[in-house]
């Protein structure tokens, strides 16, 4: 019997970052039966997280680059993290009377991919993760800080968006000279002592070696992984290793990045499907990533509506399948 689950969304949309367009989010959220909608990420994902960094004067903005202050470094114990579309979102969040609220927050190693050692060389050897000392004793404290924020903001259910593990974890070793452990215990450091649910949003094709490191880490409950676009991810995911650490399967269940509506079939098919290789341990489903990247293929006002079109044909999967466990024998 398939028990109740619950609808998600990874966090951004489509639309301009206006407090009018936050509030018709999450109403149109509560419309469509949403049971964790996010707080509406209307702006990027770095951004958002670097910069209160560049208010405390540890990182510099160049262009559309960020730069680290590496004389400033020792500054990041000093900065206060305030996101105001959080803040703004859980008081309606709460008006709206939903039950559960999520909080997307950038997470350490695809943050410091996005801070530049020297801003005139913008590549991934050129970024903060070169410096792997400033990483876990700066970053992952910082990140730690933000996660806190949420928590205490009323933001019952976190995710760390990692997309950058999906690219540095190779299937011998780990770039940088990270070790699995640093991974691990960047995470468990960042959500340990909590009271909260704990998730983590790793985009695209992960390896087996990924599924596994993630399956280890205590302190996470969720993991949030795309299976639309990457199906080759079904074949990563080991029931034994979910149940032996305690763990869901958080899919990605719709394509976040094709601006067509999904047809009822194929997304109970393909979450029937994750059902089966997890042995049901599935909950939050959403699309694989946000939506904010369909503005860029069709107008906005057309993204938004087939955003909302796609979460709509999310839900009636998620209820057609419940409904359909109990009446089958």
């Amino acid at each position: 019997m398939v028990k109740h689950l619950r609808t998600s969304h990874v966090g951004s949309f489509p639309l301009p970052y206006l407090k009018q367009n936050l509030e018709t989010v999450l109403v149109d959220l509560k419309e469509v039966g949403i049971d964790v909608p996010p707080y509406p990420q209307l702006r990027n994902f770095i951004d958002i997280y670097v910069e209160p960094l560049t208010r405390g004067g540890v990182v510099v903005k160049s262009g559309l680059a960020y730069c680290i202050n590496l004389s400033r470094v020792d500054l990041v114990d000093n900065v206060e993290v305030v996101v105001p579309e959080a803040e703004e979102s859980i008081a309606l969040m709460k008006k709206l009377e939903f039950k559960w609220a999520r909080a997307p927050v950038t997470g350490a190693f695809t943050l410091a991919s996005k801070i530049y050692i020297d801003c005139g060389r913008q590549d991934l050897w050129s970024s903060l993760l070169s410096r792997r000392d400033i990483v876990l004793n700066y970053i992952v404290p910082y990140v730690r800080k933000a996660v806190e924020y949420m928590a205490n903001l009323g933001y019952t259910t976190v995710f760390l968006d990692e997309p950058i593990l999906g690219l540095i974890i190779g299937a011998r070793k780990i770039m940088f000279n990270y070790s699995e452990d640093d991974v691990v215990n960047a995470v468990n450091n960042i959500y340990r002592g909590l009271n909260i649910e704990r998730g983590i949003h790793v985009c695209g094709r992960i390896s087996s070696r990924i599924f596994k490191l993630l399956a280890e880490i205590r302190e996470l409950e969720y993991l949030n992984l795309e299976f639309y676009e990457s199906r080759s991810n079904l074949k990563v995911v080991e029931a034994e290793l979910l149940e032996e650490g305690s763990k869901y399967i958080a899919p990605g269940v719709i394509s976040s990045v094709r601006p067509r509506v999904e047809e009822l079939s194929e997304v109970i098919a393909l979450l029937s499907e994750v059902m089966r290789v997890s042995n049901g341990k599935v909950d939050l489903v959403s699309a694989d990533c946000g939506f904010g990247g369909l503005g860029g293929v069709v107008s906005r006002e057309e993204a938004y509506k087939i955003s909302l079109e796609k979460l709509k044909v999310l839900k009636k999967a998620v209820k057609t399948l419940e409904l359909q466990s109990h009446v089958d024998p």
